[in-house]
């Protein structure tokens, strides 16, 4: 776990995006030095001044299990890379959807309104949450299971299954960046690694997952790139470029 954990770190500071977007952040190259692209990816997407550590800074993290403990290790690297004190808030949370995030944040009715103003401050925000409860049509969820018994593989994941998981997304954009209002902030998004793929193989339903997974991890660094936010992807790195590759 501390392996994978280490290597979403890098995943999370490089980034890439598929698109430019209207945000305050923009595209960063990769670079294969691991401490060159710590801070490049860093300063380069954001107006905020690395050296302005006079002050705490602010680690607003969501996501669901898969990135369980990556918050506290991504802040102390960031910490000893620019001395700065970072102040975690960890809302890593198992099967945490995307619809739930909203609700946390959406208005002044949100379920957890201490979170709007930690945003609206934060000077680093990590974004993730699944389609689950977001009305989407896709059949993924046949996908999203250890069952080997062999079932059919899913149908439907076109870009318009996904719509409405992508509406989503784009609403909690809108509200990340109404909260902080042109202020200084780094905000990367985040999808989610497969760690099925030798049970789809096993149940002969590998290649229409793999596409299901594919359009859900497209829609999500599409969603972001309209707000010019760069997605590390998790898939990417965890199942390999051809997403072929067993995590464990």
């Amino acid at each position: 776990m501390m392996r994978a954990a280490v290597l979403a770190i890098v995943v999370v500071l490089v980034g890439c995006s598929s698109g430019a977007g209207s945000g305050t952040t923009e595209v960063v190259t990769s670079t294969t030095d691991a401490v060159t692209t710590t801070t490049s990816a860093v300063t380069t997407t954001t107006e905020t001044d690395p050296s302005d550590i006079s002050e705490p800074w602010d680690l607003v993290w969501f996501s669901d299990s898969t990135g369980w403990g990556v918050a506290d290790l991504w802040g102390e690297r960031i910490g000893e890379e620019f001395g700065v004190e970072v102040r975690v808030h960890d809302y890593a949370t198992g099967n945490l959807s995307a619809v739930r995030v909203l609700q946390w944040i959406a208005d002044e009715d949100a379920t957890r309104p201490e979170l709007r103003e930690l945003l609206g401050d934060a000077e680093v925000i990590v974004v993730f949450g699944n389609p689950r409860g977001s009305g989407y049509t896709a059949d993924i969820e046949t996908c999203v299971s250890t069952s080997t018994a062999p079932r059919d593989p899913p149908t439907r994941h076109s870009a318009e299954d996904f719509e409405a998981y992508r509406g989503v997304l784009s609403s909690i954009y809108e509200t990340i960046f109404e909260l902080h209002d042109g202020t200084p902030t780094i905000v990367r998004a985040i999808d989610m690694y497969n760690p099925v793929l030798a049970d789809w193989r096993e149940a002969e339903i590998e290649a229409g997952c793999t596409q299901s997974w594919e359009m859900f991890s497209r829609t999500v660094a599409e969603a972001a790139a309209e707000y010019g936010v760069p997605t590390a992807s998790m898939f990417d790195a965890f199942n390999g470029p051809s997403h072929d590759e067993d995590p464990r």
